[in-house]
C-alpha cells in the first residue's frame, strides 16, 4: 500500500505542481501564491488518498482470487461502463458471490 501511495502521489504531485505554476504567475501577491499553493496541496492529498483506498479496496475484495464467503474461486463475470468508468465484475463458481472491481485481475 505505502509504494502504491508513493507512486500515486508523485504522478498527481506533478501534475498539482504544475497547476499550481500556472496559477502562480496570474497571482500578484506572495500571500496569493501561498494560499494558492495550499490548496492545490489539499486537492492533491485528497486525490491521492482516493486512488489509494480505491486500489486497497480492490485488493481487500479480490482476496488473491478465493471467494471471501467459501473459499471458491471467482471467474470473470462481465463488465459495464457508465460515463468513462469501467466496472469489472467476478462471480464465485462455488457460491455464486459476486464482486465488483475497477480493473481486470487474472
Amino acid at each position: 500500500m505505502m509504494t502504491t501511495f508513493i507512486i500515486v502521489g508523485v504522478v498527481i504531485g506533478i501534475i498539482c505542481l504544475a497547476f499550481w505554476t500556472l496559477v502562480a504567475l496570474m497571482l500578484d501577491t506572495w500571500g496569493q501564491r501561498l494560499m494558492a499553493l495550499i490548496f492545490t496541496f489539499f486537492i492533491w492529498l485528497l486525490i491521492t488518498f482516493g486512488i489509494v483506498v480505491q486500489t486497497t479496496q480492490d485488493q481487500k475484495n479480490w482476496n488473491g482470487g478465493c471467494c471471501t464467503e467459501c473459499g471458491g474461486e471467482y471467474k470473470f463475470s462481465g463488465a459495464s461502463e457508465h460515463r468513462g468508468n469501467h466496472d469489472y465484475f467476478y462471480s464465485c463458481v462455488e457460491c455464486d458471490h459476486t464482486i465488483e472491481v475497477d480493473t481486470i485481475k487474472k
